[in-house]
């Protein structure tokens, strides 16, 4: 193949890749950070169990879905040395999806010509705070946000995968996870979660 020839075929997905679009909330976005009138290590013990141990079928959606929950948050110092060094303590947990062959579905803020992307992100830490003997705060980042703007041109046949962009937090995901936590602790008064408007059908699954 001709370089000139290959610039062409290569120039429309450069393009895709830079072209993610976002869509804007009306109102603020969702808090990512909640206080929990709940013992630390009760709270703390009542996620590990429920997160890993909760099955749904409707798998796509963080709500109900299984969970594996790290203890040891040393081991993605590699992502948060520098931005989370300073706020991480013993009692901060890493949540992963289980296996690597699923996204967190599709995004209701990141698309490409009004059809939704998926999203995905490496990790959300879970930073907990002890305000009183009955109070704990819990604050989630997101290590690794990214959309899906491809798939790998360059790959083994039959084992494509996608080719992603790095993207900022949406505060949907990190709510999600306040709002399943809130109900193991039957809290009665967090606000709903918003999304953005949109005019597409954000669908289920690939």
């Amino acid at each position: 193949m001709k370089m000139k020839e290959f610039i062409y075929l290569l120039f429309p997905l450069v393009c895709f890749s830079c072209c993610v679009q976002k869509h804007s909330f009306t109102w603020s976005p969702n808090p990512t950070e909640y206080i929990y009138n709940m013992p630390l290590e009760e709270l703390r013990a009542l996620i590990i169990d429920d997160f890993e141990n909760f099955a749904n079928q409707d798998v796509e959606e963080i709500l109900c879905r299984k969970l594996s929950v790290l203890t040891n948050t040393n081991c993605y110092r590699i992502y948060d040395s520098i931005i989370y060094s300073n706020i991480e303590n013993a009692h901060d947990l890493i949540l992963k999806r289980v296996g690597n062959s699923t996204t967190f579905g599709y995004s209701d803020v990141y698309y490409k010509k009004n059809m939704p992307l998926l999203y995905d992100v490496t990790a959300f830490h879970l930073h907990f705070e002890e305000i009183d003997s009955n109070k704990t705060k819990i604050k989630i980042y997101v290590i690794d946000p990214k959309v899906a703007v491809g798939v790998e041109i360059f790959s083994i046949p039959g084992h494509r995968g996608y080719r992603w962009k790095s993207v900022e937090p949406t505060s949907i995901e990190e709510y999600k996870i306040l709002l399943r936590i809130g109900k193991l602790t039957c809290e009665k008064n967090m606000p709903r979660l918003t999304r953005p408007d949109s005019n597409y059908h954000v669908p289920r699954w690939p």
